[in-house]
């Protein structure tokens, strides 16, 4: 299984089939109901307990300035507001496609999406914007360091950073890029 993840190896669809026959009606461990407790966890953790209007200000803040679709070169950024929370619901979707995706056509296949799809959380803090995510089929952790840049016309709309992820299994490398988000509003006017 680790081998069709990685995308390593060619694996015959009857095989996968079979396992996917058993885990589709499984129930994912944790799938969004813990992602509410984490949010206000992670919030309190980076801002300490804020006074009631600050926190309904930051929230309006949020929604106005971060909310919405932002895409990079290998992703999809979704930042949805939670209703009356200091923080966004997050959702990344990969978009590059490994060599084993392209020779099989998978590019739609919801195992294929999977692999490449995680959900989380944004949270302000004094030094930036962190996004928190776990990857929905590994249950990896990828961390997002991002800064608002709106130096000129040209980056309004822009989140730039760094992004972290630990390696997934043993003879792989930790995955840690430099990243740039780029609203979906903003690229439609340029």
């Amino acid at each position: 299984m680790q081998r069709f993840i990685t995308g390593a190896h060619r694996t015959q669809d009857h095989h996968v089939a079979v396992c996917h026959a058993f885990v589709r009606e499984l129930p994912w461990y944790g799938e969004g109901r813990d992602i509410a407790q984490f949010g206000s966890a992670l919030f309190t953790f980076l801002q300490g307990h804020a006074e009631a209007g600050d926190r309904e200000e930051l929230t309006a803040r949020l929604t106005a300035e971060f909310a919405g679709s932002y895409e990079s070169a290998s992703s999809r950024l979704t930042l949805t507001a939670v209703e009356r929370q200091p923080y966004l619901h997050a959702h990344e979707l990969g978009t590059c496609l490994l060599a084993s995706d392209q020779e099989s056509g998978r590019e739609g296949d919801e195992l294929a999406v999977r692999r490449r799809s995680r959900e989380g959380v944004m949270v302000l803090s004094a030094s930036g914007i962190y996004v928190v995510l776990r990857d929905g089929l590994t249950r990896q952790l990828r961390i997002i360091h991002l800064m608002k840049r709106a130096a000129s016309p040209d980056e309004e709309g822009v989140l730039a950073g760094e992004a972290y992820q630990p390696a997934f299994m043993d003879g792989m490398r930790p995955i840690q890029e430099r990243v740039r988000f780029v609203a979906a509003a903003a690229r439609e006017h340029a």
